[in-house]
């Protein structure tokens, strides 16, 4: 009982929050866009092995690679970018459906539409171009397999990668995200434009 009190008196002085998220699109029909970075690079998809991964990403900072495992069993591809055979850059593609680690929530994919997510460059290689060519790489590859939009989530207080969706050829097409007051949550989603691959799910949720 007084375990039950304590997480009521919690969730009461809980701080309300708004959490909002940029859904860009990007169509991966007709010619793509190539782009060449600044120093050598041999981009690949590592293979879908737990131990193999993480042992390739062991210099990655841990907050960018804490969870290999479920996302290798949820059939998500790795993508690295490596310069002079040391990886510099990482990134994730998820397939039939994605996770939104800043609201805590997954998103239903058509056959049709990949998501690009988690992408991480070391700080002494940024500022070269590796993640636009590394985007462009996976944009050919995705539509060589037969995929025909990409998506991301990208939050609004992220300058920088505010400014990566129009450079790379994405249009906005709306605005996810959720409304928490005491606990519980009401996700929303907006779009400019009928969007099969979000599945809504509005309603208030327990945390």
């Amino acid at each position: 009982m007084a375990n039950l009190l304590v997480k009521i008196v919690r969730r009461l002085y809980r701080k309300p929050q708004i959490k909002r998220l940029i859904v860009p699109c990007k169509s991966l029909d007709g010619a793509l866009l190539t782009y060449q970075a600044r120093i050598p690079l041999d981009i690949e998809l590592l293979p879908s092995d737990v131990e193999e991964v993480e042992d390739c990403l062991a210099h990655i900072p841990p907050e960018h690679r804490f969870d290999v495992a479920r996302r290798i069993q949820h059939g998500d591809r790795c993508c690295v970018a490596r310069h002079a055979g040391q990886i510099v850059y990482v990134t994730w593609i998820a397939f039939g459906a994605c996770y939104s680690y800043a609201l805590d929530r997954e998103y239903k994919l058509t056959q049709e539409d990949a998501y690009l997510y988690s992408a991480y460059t070391l700080p002494e290689f940024r500022g070269n171009g590796i993640h636009p060519a590394a985007h462009c790489h996976i944009a050919r590859l995705l539509k060589d397999w037969g995929y025909r939009w990409l998506l991301c989530f990208i939050e609004p207080e992220n300058t920088a990668a505010m400014r990566l969706p129009d450079k790379l050829g994405y249009e906005k097409i709306g605005v996810i995200g959720f409304v928490e007051v005491f606990g519980f949550r009401r996700y929303f989603h907006r779009d400019c434009r009928a969007c099969s691959a979000l599945r809504r799910q509005d309603g208030w949720r327990k945390m």
